[in-house]
């Protein structure tokens, strides 16, 4: 029949070159979780990454994200009035567990708990981590889309600024969009509460040549 005389070697062309196709579609399904930031690209590489990169293995890196530290920045309506918001992070089973502590402006006090890793435990780039909502009961983690929320590291100082105890002094990190902030969620965190201009001039550019948008200062009042 007509259809048959195309239909046959289509079908013999494509068992032919199968493998090849295979690959092809493996490599993009990669390729596009790699540059997929929830609906839009993902952050530029941060280059001093190359340094940590080449020093330590992904438990590693974690770990120096170990201790308490200060939330200075937010982009998000609802963070308006948050003050004294504070985190302490320890790595568990090459997991980071990030603690979180802050006064949101309705409530005396406030918690809650993530958990960042490496998917599937495969490190492509150590900047692509994925985050858990582990304080969240599972049905709603599913639901506000909390259980595997790509996260980037955009901002980390050079190599050679880890401080006295070997520990990260500041980092800046953007966690993707999903429906609740469809804009992302931006932390800058810092070992203190203050950062020179310079530094915090510095995450500024980086932030905005993301295309993200500018962050402004919490409060740091904790009394």
């Amino acid at each position: 029949s007509t259809q048959s005389t195309w239909e046959l070697p289509l079908i013999l062309s494509i068992m032919r070159h199968w493998k090849l196709i295979s690959c092809l579609l493996m490599f993009a399904i990669v390729q596009s979780a790699h540059g997929d930031c929830r609906g839009r690209d993902s952050p530029k590489y941060e280059q001093n990454l190359h340094d940590y990169s080449a020093k330590y293995n992904s438990t590693e890196f974690l770990k120096l994200f170990e201790g308490e530290w200060k939330v200075l920045s937010t982009i998000n309506w609802f963070q308006k009035g948050w003050r004294c918001f504070t985190g302490d992070f320890s790595v568990e089973n090459s997991a980071l567990t990030m603690n979180w502590h802050f006064k949101p402006w309705f409530l005396p006090w406030a918690t809650m708990t993530d958990q960042v890793s490496y998917y599937e435990n495969r490190v492509q780039e150590l900047e692509q981590l994925t985050l858990k909502s582990i304080s969240m009961p599972d049905w709603l983690r599913k639901f506000l889309d909390e259980n595997e929320r790509p996260v980037r590291i955009i901002g980390i100082p050079p190599l050679a600024q880890l401080n006295e105890t070997g520990q990260l002094p500041w980092v800046v990190l953007f966690d993707c969009g999903n429906w609740i902030t469809p804009s992302g969620e931006l932390f800058v965190l810092s070992r203190s509460w203050t950062l020179s201009d310079s530094i915090l001039q510095n995450m500024h550019e980086v932030v905005k040549s993301n295309g993200i948008q500018d962050f402004e200062l919490l409060g740091t009042d904790c009394s």
